[in-house]
């Protein structure tokens, strides 16, 4: 399965010849999720560099390469990159690095399930148990390429209509679907879809409301990342959200303007693939005229993007855009479903939808 030679790869794709110097000098070799140690060295520095160089993720790469369910593509080139990731990922199965390359490749966002994804949303969770100790609890995920993914690894997970077909065989017949998300956007939509069509086989059914739904959730986030950040007077600090085309995304500029309500005129929150985008952020933190800039991310989990767009050595990260722009940049990588007080947001969305 490992017929492509990965130091002729390296070297197409980076256009430097693969040495000995290059799997030992390399600063950023394990940053695809692993100590050095759990892979082969060669194999780790491959994927690592190769990836590097081409300045993409491999989850893109993987995504844009093959169908959502893995298997590749009809009228694909010879590519020897594509052919090695797709021979390696299928053909050796538990191998340590393919395990590494999944996680990479589907770990990110809200829907991260990942390492790094689990105490975060274990803490809203604990939230919601505490809150209502009378009732079941379930967890689902909506991507299907999660739940997937977490298989294959022998930690299986349930979709949201598998959690309701098995509380449905329980005997359930009051259902509370609190989400996790943080903007009633697409994802939310996609939610609220699956659970109207079990409107009819529950007794009750209840869908409490994102993190971010409101006045009062703007300024309660906003006063949670001013309590989170308060060492903010030599600088400023900027949060990266994920964003998306919904017409939900313009709780990101509200948001800026709650933190302005509060008196924080240093706070700036843009987003990764929506509204504000980085250049927005970018003008205001040279009207703002402090060169301090401490980078946070606005998601619940600190996945790839936060890892990668915003902190990563990336050239078109936003740490590196502005370390080229003369500021000095410090960085978060703490997901905001880790603070208790917005594991409260949630908590108290869910009291509020059994309430009324």
């Amino acid at each position: 399965a490992q017929s492509v030679d990965s130091t002729k790869v390296y070297t197409r794709y980076s256009g430097e010849e693969f040495t000995e110097d290059t799997v030992t000098s390399d600063p950023n070799r394990n940053t695809i999720g692993v100590q050095a140690s759990d892979l082969n060295t060669t194999k780790d520095t491959y994927v690592q560099n190769v990836f590097k160089a081409k300045q993409i993720s491999i989850k893109k790469y993987w995504l844009d390469q093959n169908n959502e369910d893995g298997t590749r593509l009809t009228g694909e080139s010879d590519d020897p990159l594509r052919v090695w990731l797709n021979e390696y990922i299928q053909g050796i199965e538990g191998d340590a690095s393919t395990r590494i390359i999944n996680y990479n490749l589907y770990h990110e966002g809200s829907d991260a399930a990942g390492w790094e994804a689990e105490p975060a949303i274990a803490n809203v969770e604990s939230a919601l148990r505490e809150a209502f100790p009378e009732r079941a609890f379930g967890r689902a995920f909506t991507s299907r390429i999660i739940c997937r993914k977490l298989a294959r690894e022998g930690r299986p997970v349930d979709s949201p209509e598998e959690a309701m077909e098995k509380m449905l065989s329980a005997g359930v017949r009051d259902l509370l679907v609190q989400p996790t998300h943080l903007t009633p956007g697409d994802e939310y939509d996609k939610l609220l879809r699956i659970v109207a069509g079990y409107r009819d086989r529950f007794g009750t059914v209840r869908v409490g409301r994102p993190l971010i739904a409101g006045s009062g959730d703007l300024d309660a986030v906003a006063g949670a990342v001013l309590r989170r950040f308060p060492d903010r007077e030599s600088g400023a600090l900027l949060l990266m959200g994920h964003g998306s085309e919904h017409f939900a995304n313009l709780v990101y500029a509200a948001l800026q303007t709650a933190f302005r309500l509060r008196g924080a005129e240093n706070v700036f929150v843009g987003t990764v693939e929506g509204w504000p985008v980085f250049d927005d952020c970018l003008a205001q933190l040279k009207a703002f005229g402090r060169k301090r800039v401490q980078l946070a991310p606005l998601m619940l989990v600190a996945g790839d993007h936060a890892r990668n767009d915003m902190a990563g050595d990336e050239e078109d990260s936003w740490r590196r855009l502005l370390e080229k722009e003369g500021f000095e940049v410090t960085w978060s990588l703490e997901g905001i479903g880790l603070w208790d007080e917005i594991a409260a947001v949630y908590r108290a969305h869910a009291e509020a939808c059994l309430e009324g």
